[in-house]
């Protein structure tokens, strides 16, 4: 069988927009910060998650995705409340409590790996919390970073066997590119409601030599939506969808 990397070369370099689809993440609901910097410190905590997905288990040079990320809030003010008479209590992780206006940091590091194909992507955030009224809170935010694309020619396998393909040895497969996003996030107890833009930056990849094929990094625009249902004191559902859209590539 021929490596799975080869495949991945002639589908990613007959594309101008060759490469620099965002990586997928299973569950996207478990880490919304990846795809929108408007949740970055929307906690009242420190949030710090590692995860991977793994594609096409068992075939040579299949997909893998790691990544590290952390978010925290400054100057948030909600994990207790005044009391009749003096004094505070403690607010039940199950109870509702207004938010205040607050900022949020955060940083995040993504690696993917395709066949001979590598990106790497360094991103700080920034966010601010509004609330609007007693229940609906609106954030927006923004990233920005390093993105990194490299062609690990070792790995490839080319039809003709001399490896001189101007497409994958041309000055601009190994590069980096600066990154920048931005999010929206309107939240309440019982829904969320987020639109967010990633690889905003019209980024050209020109070859000196013009030979190689010429094309921008493509634009991602992400579209989620969630609702909380609890059916029990202990017990809460939440339906969600998740939409991508990136132009020429199908909506999914």
């Amino acid at each position: 069988m021929k490596k799975i990397g080869a495949f991945l070369v002639l589908l990613l370099l007959s594309s101008p927009l060759w490469a620099q689809q965002r990586p997928q993440f299973t569950q996207y609901m478990i880490n919304g910060y990846l795809l929108n910097p408007a949740l970055t410190g929307i906690e009242d905590y420190t949030d710090v998650k590692l995860g991977t997905r793994q594609q096409w288990v068992g075939l040579e040079g299949a997909p893998e995705t790691y990544y590290l990320s952390a978010h925290t809030p400054l100057n948030k003010a909600v994990s207790s409340v005044r009391k009749k008479g003096g004094g505070t209590r403690t607010i039940g992780r199950n109870r509702f409590v207004p938010a205040y206006p607050h900022h949020g940091v955060g940083i995040m590091a993504i690696a993917d790996k395709a066949g001979p194909l590598r990106r790497t992507n360094v991103n700080l955030s920034y966010a601010y919390h509004l609330p609007i009224n007693r229940f609906v809170t609106v954030s927006v935010g923004a990233y920005g970073g390093i993105l990194r694309n490299s062609f690990n020619s070792n790995e490839a396998s080319f039809a003709s066997g001399n490896g001189t393909d101007p497409a994958a040895f041309s000055n601009h497969t190994n590069r980096n590119f600066l990154d920048m996003g931005l999010g929206t996030w309107i939240y309440a107890p019982n829904f969320y409601l987020g639109l967010s833009g990633a690889q905003l930056l019209n980024t050209e990849l020109s070859s000196e030599e013009r030979t190689a094929i010429e094309g921008v990094i493509q634009k991602h625009f992400f579209a989620t939506a969630g609702y909380k249902i609890r059916p029990t004191q202990d017990l809460t559902l939440i339906p969600s969808v998740l939409m991508k859209f990136a132009s020429p590539s199908p909506t999914t």
